[in-house]
């Protein structure tokens, strides 16, 4: 997945992920960190988005389940 996408969830539900959980926090940095469960078939995911520190864009990571 492209770091630098501006609509990161939007590519991720348009290759047939779906959300099965969602939660918002302050990261260590004090920056929104949105965190979001995916779910596809028998995979599961968990996606974790917020904005760079430094620049534009957004950080977004991903671990599997």
């Amino acid at each position: 997945m492209s770091a630098t996408s501006e609509r990161p969830l939007s590519a991720y539900l348009r290759s047939g992920w779906d959300v099965a959980g969602f939660s918002s926090c302050l990261s260590e940095y004090g920056l929104i960190e949105h965190s979001f469960h995916l779910r596809r078939q028998n995979e599961n995911k968990i996606v974790s988005i917020r904005r760079k520190m430094m620049g534009s864009g957004l950080e977004v990571r991903e671990l599997d389940v």
